[in-house]
Formats: C-alpha cells, sequence, structure tokens
C-alpha cells in the first residue's frame, strides 16, 4: 500500500498538482528519503521554503534516515528564509551524522552562513574544505558580493584562477556585479574579465551580456555599454533596462527616452525597473512637458507607466514631480483615459 501511494503522490506532484500529492502522501507511512526529499523540493521550488523546513523537522520526528541532499535542500531554504538560528542548529546535525565532508553540503552550508550574514563562518568552512568545486568558489564569490564585500569577492576569484579551476557563467556574472559595486580599481578589472570572458566564449551569453552593459553603465563607461548594447544579437527587457537606467544616471535623458521608445518599438514590454528609470531620466529633464511622453503630447501613456510603477515600488519625490506635469495635462483627456485616471485617483486617495 505504501509503494501504491508513494507512486500515487508522485504522480499528482509530476503533473502539478502539489497539493493533492502531499495529500496522498499524508495518509501513507513513507520510510523513503526519496519521497521526502522530492516533496522538499517541489516546495522549494515555489518558494514554499517553510514548508520544506517543516517536511525536515518531521523526517527528523519520525527517524526518516536522511541523506546528503536533504541536508543541502533545507540549508538552502534555510537560506532563503534568513534563517540565522536555524542553520548552525542544521550545522551540528549534519556533522553529527557524518556529512560535513560532503562537498554539496558545505556549499549549501557556506551560501546559508553568507545569507544570514555570517561572513567569518562561511569563510572558515570554506578554507576548511579539502574537495572543492566550481560551486564553491561561486559560492564564496557571490557571498561576498551580496553581503558588501565585492572587493574579497574579486580576491576569491582570482584565487580560483591561480588554482587552475574552470570558472562558468556563473561565476563570471557574479565577478560583473562585483565590479559594478565595488568602488576602487572596478573598471578596469571589468574590462580585464571582459577580454577573458570574450576568449572563452561567455560573451556569447545573453545573461553574460546583460550584467556586461550593466557594469560598464554602473562603473561610468556608458560608451563601452552601448557598443556592448548594440553588438547584442539578443536582447531581454533586462538589456533594454540597463541601458535605459545607464543613461539615466549619467543625465543622459534625451537617450533614455530614445531607447526607451525603440524598446516599445521592438515589442519589448517595459518591467518595473523599466518605468523607474524613464521616468527618473524625464524628471531629471526638468518638468515632464519638456520630457518624455508628455513632451511628444502622450501624457496619458505617462499615467499609464506610472499606474503601472506604483502595483510594485513605492513612488519618491522625482517620481512625483515627474508625473504631475502629465496629470495636469490629462485632466483634458480624463474621458478618454478614465481606468487609468481612475488608478491613479484611488492610489492617491489611499495614501
Amino acid at each position: 500500500m505504501a509503494v501504491l501511494g508513494s507512486k500515487l503522490a508522485f504522480m499528482y506532484v509530476t503533473c502539478g498538482d502539489l497539493k493533492e500529492g502531499r495529500r496522498v502522501f499524508d495518509t501513507i507511512a513513507n520510510e523513503k528519503v526519496f519521497m521526502w526529499n522530492f516533496l522538499m523540493n517541489e516546495y522549494s521550488k515555489v518558494s514554499d521554503f517553510k514548508e520544506s523546513v517543516y517536511l525536515f523537522n518531521k523526517m527528523i520526528q519520525l527517524g526518516v534516515c536522511v541523506d546528503s541532499y536533504t541536508l543541502s535542500c533545507v540549508l538552502k531554504c534555510l537560506a532563503a528564509l534568513g534563517s540565522i538560528k536555524d542553520g548552525p542548529l542544521v550545522h551540528g546535525y549534519l556533522l553529527k551524522l557524518g556529512f560535513g565532508c560532503y562537498s554539496n553540503v558545505v556549499n549549501s552550508l557556506i551560501t546559508c552562513y553568507f545569507k544570514c550574514g555570517k561572513v567569518d563562518n562561511a569563510r572558515k568552512l570554506f578554507d576548511e574544505m579539502n574537495d572543492r568545486d566550481v560551486v564553491s568558489w561561486n559560492s564564496m564569490i557571490s557571498g561576498y558580493v551580496a553581503n558588501g564585500l565585492a572587493q574579497k569577492g574579486l580576491e576569491i576569484f582570482i584565487e580560483m584562477l591561480s588554482s587552475d579551476f574552470d570558472v562558468d557563467l556563473a561565476t563570471m556574472v557574479t565577478v560583473l556585479s562585483g565590479c559594478a559595486n565595488c568602488s576602487t580599481g572596478a573598471l578596469v578589472f571589468g574590462r580585464t574579465v571582459h577580454t577573458f570572458a570574450m576568449k572563452s566564449g561567455f560573451n556569447k551569453e545573453i545573461t553574460f551580456n546583460n550584467t556586461l552593459l550593466d557594469m560598464y553603465s554602473k562603473c561610468g563607461d556608458l560608451d563601452s555599454a552601448v557598443r556592448v548594447f548594440e553588438k547584442m544579437g539578443k536582447r531581454s527587457v533586462v538589456s533594454w533596462t540597463s541601458m535605459i537606467a545607464g543613461y539615466a544616471r549619467e543625465g543622459v535623458s534625451d537617450g533614455a527616452i530614445r531607447l526607451f521608445c525603440a524598446m516599445e518599438r521592438e515589442g519589448v514590454k517595459p518591467d518595473v525597473f523599466a518605468i523607474t528609470s524613464i521616468l527618473h531620466a524625464c524628471a531629471r529633464d526638468g518638468p515632464l512637458e519638456i520630457g518624455g511622453y508628455s513632451k511628444n503630447s502622450f501624457p496619458n501613456e505617462a499615467l499609464n507607466l506610472f499606474v503601472a510603477m506604483i502595483q510594485e515600488l513605492e513612488p519618491d519625490g522625482i517620481t512625483m514631480a515627474c508625473i504631475l506635469p502629465a496629470c495636469a495635462s490629462l485632466a483634458v483627456l480624463r474621458e478618454r483615459s478614465r481606468d487609468s485616471w481612475l488608478h491613479f485617483e484611488k492610489w492617491i486617495f489611499d495614501r
């Protein structure tokens, strides 16, 4: 009966019905670690990390033997939750069970410590590892960058190259992000990474190119960012947004506006970050009626962008200074743009 129940639960989950699969799973006495791991992983896929951790704790209570995959999964979930107190507890538990030498478990533990801000703990684990892989190095680089220690992340990258480890796409993307967030010498280092990546073929990857042009933009080299953008065979909304933000950051409002219009002509739907960037570009250009959609007699489009923005982000003073003149222009078009206007009015009165 347990075997049949497990297969039925597996079928439901595989077919996309996690709720029904879980219901079946809860009705059977299952001591097979595979199904527990399977469910933990499925809950983590839908970002229900608490339920994954709950299943792990239930496994322990029922005496189900865990494996390295179980521990790696629960550590990733704890990292996502930022659970400062539970990470060390699982660390002690896995050492007791003898999993302290499993690289996949230690890699997940390093990531968990970094996510919880325990940088020294993560470094100690890394230094004690006898069997590092590319994931170990990537975890250290990204962990330092995420904790505002980009310079240390770049130092780890140099150490990785000196140790003759092959880098992957994740390495290159993280290093470029580190350059973008590093205060000194970042542009020179970033150009070197760019050259290295071209020789290795990473410049064919859209994710790498998006991060590359973002790095150049944030480091103040807008010309290099433009060259990367123009050479890209395929562009995503992230590509366009990074360039728009770059123009806005440098105060080249006309360039940002032209690029935004070109993005729309290409049929690329702007995301909230593109909307925020273009609104700020318009605001930096002075009153909205000399900038953006209002400049081209499109106040309704400007308001539509604002409405989309406030679904996800709280506008600041610059945004409001940017949108209010468009509202004045839009008053005469109230009937034509009733839905957008009502959205805006509702947002104002809800404050």
